[in-house]
């Protein structure tokens, strides 16, 4: 993911703004423009993609696109799309910054305080853009009346994107507590592996919904915890099965497992041998590994 950094010693400058209707069977043409574009997804889906990149912008996503470089509909809305756009240029100077540096770098951004900067997502969903949505209807309408000024439509522009800025970093430090949380459920669940624990009572632990840790924890660690217990269980097994006389009976119960014939059939379907044969296995190969061959 990446983000476009922007001073705030000068506002945005406005070009132009609108809704976007469309009853469906549209996709969007192929434009390579000098402005950025600001959208947020109203009702159905905008397929749009930019330097090799899609996106399927939906209700309360936000979408930027950058200058000079081309972007084009890849699929057709096939239901009524709307979402609002807004043309703009940067002032002042202004850089593309990756989601590791900014968040996480040395140039933490969110640890900063002095507050002067604009950051905007290349695309992000955000849970509530009520008051995007409102900015942005002010946005409209300023910019399509005659106003004593043009600056008013520069100065709420600007205001919106201090408010998708500040979106964007209650959402990144949410997303890094529960990152820091869900390596602590793991942990945990290294620790008490060989014990009778459910993913009810993992969640209960940590004060989590169990359908909520479970899609969260898939979502970091790739596998859901109920998994990752399984495959922690399973590798203390493999070490238990090479490094010990135990029997396969002793090593299902030292590992969590309460039926050793649901180890033995887990252990087959994981590894695709017996526990067994896997002994005899690595046992063969340990032997004509040594040292001294």
């Amino acid at each position: 993911m990446k983000f476009l950094i922007y001073g705030l010693s000068k506002p945005l400058r406005y070009i132009s703004s609108g809704k976007f209707i469309t009853n469906g069977d549209w996709k969007h043409s192929k434009r390579n423009i000098d402005s950025f574009v600001l959208i947020i997804g109203l009702r159905g889906s905008l397929y749009i993609e930019q330097g090799g990149q899609r996106y399927e912008v939906k209700a309360g996503d936000v979408l930027l696109l950058t200058p000079h470089a081309y972007h084009q509909g890849f699929k057709e809305s096939g239901e009524e799309t709307s979402y609002y756009w807004c043309h703009f240029y940067c002032e002042g100077r202004y850089e593309i910054a990756e989601e590791y540096d900014l968040f996480y770098g040395d140039r933490a951004l969110f640890f900063n305080t002095q507050r002067e900067l604009v950051i905007l997502p290349i695309y992000c969903e955000y849970e509530n853009t009520d008051y995007f949505k409102i900015l942005f209807r002010q946005l409209i309408h300023n910019g399509s009346s005659n106003q004593y000024t043009k600056h008013i439509t520069d100065y709420i522009l600007t205001t919106l994107t201090i408010m998708i800025t500040e979106n964007t970093i209650i959402k990144y430090r949410k997303d890094s507590y529960s990152k820091n949380r869900l390596v602590e459920v793991a942990e945990w669940i290294r620790v008490h592996y060989n014990q009778k624990i459910s993913i009810k009572e993992i969640a209960e632990q940590f004060d989590y919904n169990t359908s909520y840790l479970s899609r969260r924890f898939k979502e970091q660690m790739g596998v859901g915890p109920k998994e990752y217990l399984l495959l922690l269980r399973l590798t203390k097994a493999k070490e238990l099965l090479t490094n010990t006389n135990l029997s396969i009976k002793e090593i299902s119960y030292n590992v969590g497992f309460e039926d050793d014939k649901y180890f033995m059939k887990l252990f087959r379907k994981k590894e695709s041998i017996s526990p067994t044969q896997y002994r005899y296995n690595f046992s063969y190969t340990h032997l004509n590994s040594d040292k001294n061959l």
